[in-house]
């Protein structure tokens, strides 16, 4: 048998991914901080999953918005002994790097789309050991569970068979629920649809797919309603309560650009910063506002008391926050060491934490994170 045969040869196929997806594992596993609890991201879904099992059922008053990996987690949580968390932990990180090692079977397949069996298996290689979702695949967070249903969706619509399509779009819909970003997928897919078909019943068949993702979509959309029945926000058809986790966000993005437009242009303040000012006025003494664009009259206009040398509000300031990320606004040259301590929030974890920690009497802070 020649050696292109004996690659080409399904049995040696299988070998070969397997041998790829242990050499994954292997590494992965390797690396896995036993020792160490989640504190990432993964941390939200870890408590989101626990309190599904404790109660039965989804917990009140949570967020659901890119839950769907909680929920998984949920399941295996409801298998194990729950009285030790990290225990449970331990499962968040397994499963995790067991799912992103299997990416690699559903992404052979759409190499082989394009290259040959040789440089299909040799892209599975490199997909396996890729650092950034290799390290990514350690904290347990949602990242891998929706990139292998968004892989496993690509490979199952290219193979252009009447079940791979309504399986394809199944898994897009499997894949808005852990990450909302997933139901935007559903453009690209339908573009490709229509342009391979182009008939009548193409088109019944299309609408076949879509009520495919209806029907996995609407009743998780119902119980996250029903859980999160006391969040409510504006929308331009007025005031809505309940969060299904994916239509909030995803129309959530115009309106965010647009205030984003304005604040940047100068026409409008962030509404995050007037609503936590509006929170701190009566509990604080002064509360200064600055801005690299939006002009002082405005901030006035708000109620924030001015100060137009910035370095001396802050030098002040018994708490700082940063409340946006233009760069103008941030600078490890503006802090300097003071007497009282202060609190220096990077709300969007823009600073050097090295240089701004040099800086005595400051503690620095941002998502996740405070000085020790």
């Amino acid at each position: 048998m020649s050696e292109l045969n004996y690659v080409n040869s399904k049995k040696n196929i299988i070998l070969y991914l397997g041998l790829i997806l242990t050499l994954g594992l292997i590494i992965r596993f390797y690396y896995l901080p036993y020792d160490v609890p989640i504190v990432t991201d993964g941390f939200y879904s870890f408590v989101y999953a626990a309190k599904t099992v404790f109660e039965g059922n989804l917990p009140i008053g949570y967020g659901t918005t890119n839950t769907g990996w909680a929920n998984f987690l949920a399941l295996f949580f409801s298998l194990s002994d729950t009285s030790d968390p990290f225990y449970l932990m331990q499962i968040q990180r397994s499963l995790s790097v067991i799912l992103s090692s299997l990416t690699i079977i559903p992404a052979f397949f759409i190499f082989r789309k394009f290259v040959n069996i040789r440089w299909a298996l040799f892209g599975c290689l490199l997909l396996i050991i890729e650092p950034r979702l290799l390290m990514s695949s350690l904290e347990g967070i949602d990242y891998q569970l929706f990139f292998l249903l968004f892989v496993l969706a690509i490979a199952l619509f290219l193979t252009k068979t009447n079940l791979t399509l309504f399986l394809s779009f199944g898994c897009i819909a499997c894949a808005t629920l852990v990450r909302y970003e997933g139901l935007l997928l559903l453009i690209p897919l339908s573009t490709m649809y229509f342009l391979k078909f182009k008939d009548r019943k193409s088109v019944v068949k299309f609408l076949g797919m879509i009520f495919i993702v209806i029907i996995i979509l609407a009743p998780i959309s119902v119980l996250r309603t029903q859980a999160t029945e006391s969040f409510c926000y504006e929308t331009s058809f007025g005031i809505r309560c309940g969060d299904d986790g994916f239509t909030h966000a995803i129309l959530a993005g115009p309106r965010f650009l647009s205030h984003t437009l304005n604040a940047v242009s100068g026409q409008e303040v962030s509404e995050t910063a007037i609503d936590l000012f509006n929170e701190l006025k009566g509990n604080v003494k002064k509360v200064f506002g600055w801005d690299a664009i939006i002009n002082s009259k405005e901030l006035q206009a708000i109620g924030f008391e001015v100060e137009e040398n910035l370095q001396s509000a802050i030098g002040v300031a018994d708490v700082v926050l940063i409340m946006n990320n233009h760069p103008d606004n941030v600078s490890s040259d503006m802090y300097v060491s003071s007497q009282n301590r202060k609190l220096l929030f990077d709300g969007w974890n823009q600073l050097d934490k090295v240089e701004v920690e040099k800086i005595s009497g400051l503690t620095y802070a941002t998502m996740g994170y405070i000085t020790s």
